[in-house]
């Protein structure tokens, strides 16, 4: 599916629409730091803190009337009706009115590629859910043992997820292996990198719009935002940004790393599109999950949930990863968001992402 990409300023307080379809491809808890050329220091970025730069946030989610946040505050309160249609799995939920286009349509899933769920089973489509799969891909990076806990194979071609209902009760929504595809039969929800396959992602995704048919808590999951997301597994609905330019390149690192070590999920997003980054452009209206690099010289990574990026010889099948410079000019243009990892724990992580090999 092609895309026009909207050339405005969003930060990530946002809830963007985009999408991208993947049919133009060319093809421990401690980090040493070295602070001088004879000193080496150990820095224990979980028992670390950001709180001299909170002055500087904005857009908290916290809520004093339910644990999900303030997107959840007077939602539809759940019936016994609601949880029996719920956890069927024969009950499919509306088609979303961003992808009228599209119909359910039986697709084979494979839950998990990899050893542990990974991002690079997170691969956006037609659906506009930019910001929510960069949070679940984040969840993936962050508490991949979390993620499989979530889901219940039923062993019939259906799937059972644990969420949370906008008072925080816990509920279970079933789907089963139908998921949104074109008219050619090719899966348009999120899916494997490269594959007609659905992953762990497009189960949850899939459980968001049926969640959504009851509480009604977005007007459409094309636009959702990561804030919106995550509470609905992890219970918790505490986030809050950092504006493009609100911190130093240093600052914005220290930000993400402490966040990644404590557990906590980061999304991000760019004001310019267009702008190199390494090999690859950016992309404006859309999100990002915000990883720590492989590059030691790079401030951290972002992960494009198309799967790729757009650069000047076409889109390359690169897993859509950006290394950021330690360049003032273009870490400027980034904003984050920091969510509360709920349930998910604070075990965290300072390694480098890297793509998994099968």
């Amino acid at each position: 599916m092609k895309i026009t990409i909207i050339n405005i300023v969003i930060v990530l307080l946002f809830s963007a629409s985009c999408s991208k379809k993947d049919t133009t491809i060319t093809t421990s808890t401690t980090t040493p730091v070295k602070t001088d050329s004879s000193t080496v220091q150990t820095v224990n970025y979980a028992d670390s803190s950001y709180s001299d730069l909170m002055p500087y946030s904005s857009g908290s989610t916290y809520s004093s009337k339910t644990p999900m946040g303030i997107h959840f505050e007077g939602l539809h309160q759940t019936t016994a009706a609601d949880t029996i249609w719920l956890n069927d799995p024969a009950k499919e939920p509306s088609i979303p009115a961003s992808t009228s286009g599209l119909h359910w349509a039986t697709i084979a899933v494979n839950l998990f590629s990899y050893k542990d769920p990974d991002p690079v089973e997170v691969n956006q489509h037609a659906i506009g859910d930019c910001d929510g799969l960069a949070a679940m891909a984040c969840m993936a990076y962050e508490a991949p043992d979390f993620i499989k806990q979530l889901i219940i194979d039923n062993g019939n071609g259906t799937y059972t997820v644990s969420m949370f209902d906008p008072s925080g009760k816990a509920i279970k929504v079933s789907v089963s292996s139908m998921f949104l595809a074109g008219a050619n039969g090719e899966i348009e929800a999120c899916s494997g990198q490269g594959s007609n396959t659905a992953t762990w992602a497009t189960v949850l995704e899939k459980a968001i719009m049926k969640y959504n048919d009851i509480y009604k808590f977005i007007s459409d999951i094309g636009g959702i935002g990561s804030e919106y997301a995550t509470p609905l597994f992890t219970g918790i609905g505490n986030s809050f940004a950092f504006s493009p330019g609100s911190l130093t390149p240093t600052h914005l690192q220290k930000v993400v790393k402490i966040a990644l070590a404590k557990g906590q999920f980061v999304t991000g997003g760019f004001t310019k599109e267009n702008v190199l980054i390494g090999a690859d452009y950016t992309v404006t209206g859309h999100a990002y999950t915000v990883l720590i690099s492989t590059d030691s010289a790079s401030l951290f990574s972002m992960r494009n949930p198309w799967g790729f990026s757009p650069s000047p010889t076409g889109y390359i099948q690169d897993n859509g990863v950006l290394n950021i410079p330690n360049v003032g000019s273009k870490s400027s243009l980034i904003d984050v968001r920091i969510i509360d990892p709920g349930l998910a724990g604070s075990k965290g992580t300072t390694k480098a992402y890297q793509k998994p090999k099968i």
